[in-house]
């Protein structure tokens, strides 16, 4: 499995946590290609799957392995983010805790989360595993039992000595002592809520509370789980702090399929992007689903009250199309990290307005692509084709013009050979017209959700292609006249009423 790994990921900087769908720095991903970390994360899920078959199928994702393998690694501080509905708690606050309790590698256990009585649901659920599960009593009980008359919800000792308790976020955990040891294994999960995030609090409560109450004279680690819900909050400033070792998994991979498909099924991530984008929530959606949560809002480049929708397309509309072609993955690419092919049609009123009338983003092949623009053509009669033509995209738009000949399809086709200045900057550029009120979506368009997702994550977000495809007409394309317009809506009415006539004969000697 680890030359698995060597192939599908590498190591980020802090900088590009939100760039890229999984993300880990070089210690995390050093300790998931480790085969000693793999091979104990696979036998902790098999022990999950031996003595808690409720909870842990016969099949399991690789994220758990890939989590387990960096919570069993040598560092001692462990940080991983993971998107809502995963099981993280499940691995880490129960599984991995109760195989050490088990295996007596730990000592003193301390979980804490955002509260207490969330802390203590969690060592109630080890406890009454503990103490009713027959087959665990069995195999690691020596005298057939783990019960001991120091057995409360919040903090109890194992007949085997190991003493766990509950915290919730903020209680100090300082001078805790069990025995001769101080806590050598704290389990901070979700300790953070939307309140408390991306303040100091919970911060200074981690650097002043839990970090001097661990055992550091002997073996230790504290292990955090949690999902990003805030900018800069306590998790996402440890995960890009170098003491770490850490890693950062959102629900869609790279290869655009979900990471845990037995958690949540395509189907179900899809119907909930759904709901939040009919909320006007989309915000939390990328937060909770992908570990990539917005900046403050009066930060936000792209806001998503500025997007509006049209219900209607006025009559007089002038089409443009734009198509930012990306080059397939060659026979040698091990996954599918390539941009996605662009296309977009654009509809402009004599207003000035933009109507994003069909988005298309996919990584088909040339030809394909080729097609779908002829069709796209076919349909919208548009005034211009634009096409980027760097680097390679060239021979594609010479393929295209050749292939024009000859099936004797015209159009105005034209290149954009280059572009001024960075792509961010074009992209930015957009904001005005936003803001303004002038650009429209397709809420029946599929895709819409996708492009707002890049604007409101803009800087953010592994791929921008969509919303660089939509810069493409920034400053190229030309409104029909007011004019014009009236003068076309005249003529059709014209045209119409003269078939209206009741008295064809006298219009035709008119004529």
């Amino acid at each position: 499995m680890a030359n698995v790994l060597g192939t599908r990921y590498k190591a980020y900087s802090p900088d590009e946590i939100f760039q890229v769908r999984f993300w880990a720095n070089e210690k995390g991903l050093k300790a998931m290609e480790s085969k000693d970390n793999r091979a104990k994360a696979e036998a902790i899920m098999l022990f999950g799957q031996t003595y808690f078959p409720e909870f842990f199928p016969s099949i399991h994702p690789t994220l758990h392995t890939d989590i387990l393998a960096i919570m069993v690694s040598q560092s001692t501080l462990k940080v991983v983010a993971v998107p809502r509905g995963h099981a993280k708690s499940t691995i880490i606050t129960f599984l991995l805790a109760i195989y050490r309790i088990c295996f007596q590698e730990r000592k003193f256990i301390v979980i804490v989360s955002e509260s207490e009585e969330k802390a203590k649901d969690f060592a109630i659920r080890m406890r009454d595993e503990l103490e009713y599960n027959r087959k665990l009593i069995r195999d690691f009980a020596p005298e057939g039992r783990f019960k001991t008359t120091d057995w409360s919800k919040t903090d109890f000792t194992t007949a085997t000595g190991i003493r766990v308790t509950a915290k919730g976020a903020g209680q100090s955990l300082r001078g805790m002592i069990f025995k001769d040891t101080r806590p050598d294994m704290v389990i901070l999960d979700d300790i953070e809520t939307n309140e408390t995030a991306g303040s100091d609090s919970i911060l200074e409560y981690v650097l002043s509370n839990v970090l001097p109450a661990v055992n550091k004279r002997g073996v230790y680690d504290i292990c955090y789980v949690g999902t990003i819900i805030k900018d800069m909050a306590c998790l996402h400033r440890m995960l890009i702090n170098e003491e770490w070792t850490s890693a950062k998994w959102e629900a869609i991979g790279d290869n655009d399929e979900m990471i845990a498909p037995m958690l949540l099924p395509k189907k179900e991530y899809d119907r909930s992007k759904k709901m939040y984008a009919g909320l006007g929530k989309m915000s939390v959606f990328y937060a909770e689903m992908h570990n990539n949560p917005m900046v403050a809002d009066d930060a936000l480049t792209f806001r998503p009250e500025n997007f509006q929708y049209y219900n209607e397309l006025p009559s007089e509309l002038r089409y443009f199309i734009a198509y930012d072609p990306a080059l397939p993955p060659s026979g040698r690419t091990k996954i599918k990290r390539v941009d996605k092919t662009a296309m977009i049609v654009l509809g402009v009123d004599s207003k000035e307005n933009w109507y994003v009338i069909k988005i298309l983003a996919n990584r088909e092949t040339p030809a394909k692509n080729r097609e779908l623009l002829f069709n796209l053509v076919k349909k919208y009669s548009p005034y211009i084709v634009w096409m980027e033509t760097i680097a390679a995209q060239r021979a594609m738009y010479l393929e295209i013009k050749n292939e024009m000949k000859r099936k004797t399809i015209k159009f105005p086709f034209r290149e954009i050979p280059s572009h001024q200045g960075s792509k961010e900057a074009r992209i930015e550029q957009l904001q005005p017209l936003y803001e303004s009120g002038r650009i429209y979506h397709n809420k029946k368009d599929q895709l819409t959700p996708d492009l707002e997702r890049e604007l409101m994550l803009f800087g953010r977000t592994p791929h921008d292609d969509i919303s660089d495809a939509l810069s493409f007409f920034l400053n190229k394309v030309t409104y029909p006249k007011v004019q014009s317009a009236i003068k076309s809506r005249t003529q059709r009415d014209a045209y119409e009423n003269f078939f209206d006539k009741k008295d064809v004969s006298a219009t035709w000697k008119i004529i």
